[in-house]
C-alpha cells in the first residue's frame, strides 16, 4: 500500500514537471515572438527576401488582378538589386503544366539597378490583365497560380551588388463568374460610364449589353468611347463585332478609327466589310512619305492612313478593292 502511494506521488510530480515546462516553453515562444517580428522569424534572415501577392484571393471575371513584388534587405550591409521594366512572373491556369503566354513587351539590353539598405523594403505592382491590352489572359473562371523568380547577376565593376536566385513562395487566386441575376445589375451601372461594370460585362462575353455599349460609343469623352470599343471586342459576337466597325465610321478622332481597325484586323470577322469599304473613302492625312526615283528626283505623296488600314484589313479578309491611299504632291 505504501508503495502504491509511492508510485501515486512520484507519477503526480512527473506530470506537474512536465505542466510547468510546457508552460516556460510557451512563455519563451511568446517573448521570442514579441522580440523578433514574425515577418523575420518566418522570413530568411541576414538575407534579401523576395515575395509576390495579389490584391485579393477571389475575384469575379473581369476585374483587375493587381499583382505585387516585394523585396526586403533582411542583411546587415546596404546593396543595390537589379530591375526591370516589368517583374518576373509565371502565370498558370488550374493544373495546367504550360504557363499563360505573356503578351506584354520585353526589352533587350541591360536592366536597371536600385539601392535596397539594410532593414529596407521596396514593393511595386502593376494589373496583369490590363483591359487594354492585358500581359496574361485572366479570361475565365477556375483557379490561377502565381509563380516568380528573381534573378541578379554578377557585375564584377559594381559595387554592393547583390546576386543570387531566389523562388518567391507560389501563390493562388480564384476567379469566379457571376449569375445572370447579379450579372443583370452589372448592366445597370453601364450608361453611367462605370469602368468595372464594363470590364466585368465584357469578360462574361455579355450579348444583352451590346445595346448599352454602343450608346456609349457615342460618348463626348474619349476615354469612355475607348471602353465601349474594347468591351464591344471583348465580347466577341457577329453583333458587337458589326457594332464596332459601324462605330469606326461614326468616330471622330482619325487615330482612333485607326486603332479600332487594328482591333477589327485581329478579330477577323468578315461581317465588317461593308463599314470598312465605307472608309475607304475617308478624308483624314496621316502623314506623308517620300521616295527615291532612280533620277534622283524625291517624289512626295501624301498617306491617308484609316484608308491604308482598312485596305490592309479588307485585303487580309479576301477582299482586295484598288485603292489609292498614297497621292502624289505636285
Amino acid at each position: 500500500m505504501i508503495e502504491g502511494k509511492i508510485k501515486e506521488s512520484f507519477r503526480s510530480n512527473c506530470e506537474m514537471r512536465t505542466d510547468l515546462s510546457m508552460w516556460r516553453l510557451l512563455v519563451c515562444s511568446f517573448m521570442l515572438c514579441l522580440i523578433f517580428p514574425s515577418e523575420i522569424v518566418l522570413g530568411s534572415p541576414d538575407q534579401l527576401v523576395y515575395s509576390i501577392r495579389t490584391d485579393k484571393e477571389h475575384y469575379i471575371l473581369g476585374e483587375s488582378v493587381t499583382v505585387t513584388f516585394s523585396w526586403q534587405n533582411l542583411m546587415s550591409k546596404d546593396y543595390r538589386i537589379e530591375t526591370w521594366l516589368m517583374e518576373p512572373i509565371e502565370v498558370y491556369y488550374e493544373n495546367q503544366d504550360t504557363p499563360i503566354p505573356f503578351k506584354g513587351i520585353i526589352l533587350d539590353g541591360t536592366s536597371g539597378y536600385m539601392p535596397l539598405r539594410s532593414g529596407q523594403k521596396f514593393e511595386t505592382s502593376y494589373v496583369i490583365n490590363n483591359f487594354f491590352g492585358p500581359n496574361y489572359a485572366v479570361d475565365k473562371p477556375g483557379t490561377y497560380i502565381l509563380k516568380s523568380t528573381y534573378v541578379s547577376y554578377n557585375h564584377e565593376k559594381r559595387r554592393n551588388f547583390w546576386t543570387g536566385v531566389i523562388n518567391a513562395p507560389t501563390l493562388s487566386f480564384t476567379v469566379t463568374r457571376l449569375a445572370e441575376k447579379v450579372l443583370a445589375e452589372q448592366r445597370t451601372k453601364i450608361l453611367g460610364s462605370d469602368s468595372l461594370a464594363i470590364q466585368i460585362v465584357a469578360a462574361h462575353h455579355d450579348e444583352a449589353s451590346v445595346p448599352l455599349l454602343i450608346k456609349l460609343t457615342k460618348n463626348d469623352q474619349i476615354s469612355v468611347r475607348k471602353m465601349a470599343y474594347q468591351a464591344l471586342a471583348n465580347i466577341g459576337s457577329d453583333e458587337s463585332i458589326r457594332s464596332l466597325a459601324e462605330a469606326a465610321v461614326g468616330e471622330p478622332l482619325p487615330m482612333e478609327k485607326v486603332t479600332i481597325l487594328f482591333i477589327l484586323r485581329e478579330l477577323r470577322n468578315p461581317v465588317v466589310v461593308p463599314y470598312l469599304k465605307n472608309m475607304l473613302k475617308d478624308e483624314y492625312v496621316g502623314g506623308y512619305v517620300t521616295f527615291q526615283k532612280n533620277g534622283g528626283k524625291s517624289i512626295r505623296y501624301k498617306e491617308y492612313t484609316v484608308r491604308k488600314w482598312a485596305y490592309v484589313v479588307l485585303k487580309e479578309l479576301g477582299v482586295d478593292i484598288p485603292t489609292v491611299y498614297e497621292e502624289e504632291i505636285k
